[in-house]
């Protein structure tokens, strides 16, 4: 019994439900020809918690994908940052990639890209 009241007292301290939300959570470049204009889309990544909050972004995005973010700062409380996605077809084929968003407060979420390059005609 003393082990759970010290428990509940630790996280009574601390902002347990502290999270982080990111939107869209799916990005679809569909069906581009190869060599093509290069597409982005952005995506927003918000604190919805009450403390300040770094934030961190990566990705197992490769090939036609370019991911770049304005995250590299503490977001305050109730803000947000972007990550910008970049398909550029270069290569026929589909591609698709992940994007991991953590927080040094436990939050975190994911999103996913997916593209495909055809051949030129």
């Amino acid at each position: 019994m003393k082990a759970l009241i010290l428990c509940l007292v630790m996280l009574a301290g601390t902002n347990a439900f502290a999270y982080i939300s990111a939107t869209p959570s799916f990005v679809s470049f569909g069906t581009l020809e190869e060599g093509s204009f290069q597409r982005s889309r952005t995506v927003s990544v918000r604190n919805n918690s009450d403390e300040k909050v770094n934030v961190r972004v990566s990705n197992s995005c490769f090939g036609n994908f370019w991911v770049t973010d304005s995250c590299f700062v503490s977001l305050r409380p109730y803000s947000s940052c972007t990550i910008t996605v970049r398909y550029t077809p270069r290569r026929v084929g589909s591609d698709n990639c992940n994007i991991r968003i953590s927080s040094d407060n436990g939050g975190f979420d994911s999103v996913n890209a997916s593209g495909r390059t055809r051949e030129r005609r």
